[in-house]
């Protein structure tokens, strides 16, 4: 592997790993990056940093979600109410 191809794939899973703290879905923070799942599952397997990275971005993801529902259900969500097939409130 070149050093030109090393520093690209260190890109490439960082960049996955930020889609990753977002989304904590693989399949769609590797459609946000480009990189093939399989791709990341080989990344896991082979390079014990991406592992030990992946599951820490995995952490920090669920972090957020909890965050979000307790949010959610503490201030509640503003919805429209429909009535009649017209929006009332």
């Amino acid at each position: 592997m070149t050093v030109g191809t090393l520093v690209q794939t260190t890109q490439r899973k960082r960049a996955f790993l930020d889609a990753f703290r977002v989304s904590g879905n693989i399949w769609v923070s590797c459609e946000a990056t480009g990189i093939a799942r399989k791709n990341v599952y080989l990344w896991r397997d082979k390079d014990p940093a991406f592992a030990a990275a992946l599951i820490e971005a995995e952490n920090e993801s669920a972090e957020h979600l909890e965050a979000e529902a307790l949010r959610r259900a503490v201030q509640g969500v503003d919805e429209p109410v429909y009535q009649g097939g017209h929006m009332v409130g």
